[in-house]
């Protein structure tokens, strides 16, 4: 009976990190050096325009000054450092990610279709079921090019232009991936 205490504890204590780690998604800072844990949700306006009512969404001038701290040059440089310390050749096109979260599929459509009009790939949209079973939509918006903190930053800017002008989205990271091993 005590050979199978010890095993059983060490089974429920890795279960207790696993489980506070899928749903501490409040907590302050990176879990890692090239994840946000803290999303930047556009302010509820009433005169925001939504994706399917704006024809002009080259026009769209949202306040997007202040950027969410995975949009930082300091964390950007140090998550680029990070990256090639784990093996990416930085002088070569890198994929970047950014992660837009919508709760609609009818809205990560729109954001989508935003998307593949202004230049970036999408992946297929991800069904992710938050606390208390409330489903989001995460929408990938990909580029690959040389990485850049001013490009990644730009791109930044544009998608938070367009989640701060659409309701029922949120920005939620910015991930580049690691390639070249």
């Amino acid at each position: 009976m005590k050979k199978l205490i010890v095993p059983f504890l060490i089974l429920l204590l890795g279960a207790w990190f696993l489980f506070e780690g899928s749903w501490n998604r409040d907590s302050k800072g990176p879990k890692a050096p090239h994840v946000s844990t803290t999303p930047l949700v556009h302010p509820e306006a009433s005169n925001a325009t939504t994706l399917t009512h704006s024809p002009e969404l080259a026009a769209i001038t949202a306040n997007v000054e202040d950027l969410p701290a995975f949009l930082e040059p300091a964390f950007l440089d140090a998550s680029l450092a990070a990256l090639k310390q784990n093996g990416s050749n930085l002088a070569l096109p890198m994929p970047s990610k950014h992660l837009v979260r919508c709760e609609s599929p009818e809205i990560a459509t729109n954001v989508a279709d935003w998307a593949d009009k202004n230049g970036f790939e999408t992946a297929p949209t991800v069904i992710f079921r938050g606390h208390g079973g409330v489903e989001f939509f995460d929408v990938e918006l990909r580029r690959t090019a040389i990485p850049d903190v001013d490009r990644i930053q730009q791109e930044g800017r544009q998608i938070l232009q367009i989640v701060s002008a659409t309701p029922g989205t949120s920005y939620e990271t910015w991930v580049g991936e690691i390639v070249g091993r």
